[in-house]
């Protein structure tokens, strides 16, 4: 069987079909071309967990991730948008039932769902 790439999550383990696809396309695009971030920050988060913390701030995550890749590399276009701040959070807790309540989730706005029409998939 053939599994449409659009409609995969990569995990740790395996690759989960996405149950509710209402991520906007841009997010989705950037996810499924830079899986490795997505692993990143589960294992973020494990980590974080298995520390004792009850919850956690993606934000602090990508300034996490910046901070690693800014000391193993002299590339200036690692760019993680601010904006997948939110959608990782809800990924990662849509996916990983360990996760569920550990990000804070604000309610989203119309200004969220904004697509970037330029984004091709």
């Amino acid at each position: 069987m053939q599994v449409n790439p659009l409609q995969v999550i990569f995990t740790t383990t395996e690759a989960v079909p996405i149950t509710n696809a209402g991520y906007p396309r841009e997010f989705m695009y950037f996810h499924l071309n830079n899986p490795h971030i997505y692993q990143q920050l589960v294992d973020l988060t494990h980590k974080r967990m298995d520390a004792g913390h009850m919850r956690g701030s993606m934000k602090q995550m990508f300034e996490v991730l910046r901070w690693e890749y800014d000391l193993t590399t002299t590339d200036n276009k690692f760019k993680l948008n601010n904006n997948y701040t939110a959608w990782y959070s809800r990924l990662l807790m849509d996916h990983i039932p360990r996760f569920n309540d550990f990000f804070e989730l604000r309610k989203l706005n119309k200004n969220n769902y904004s697509d970037n029409k330029g984004a091709k998939l």
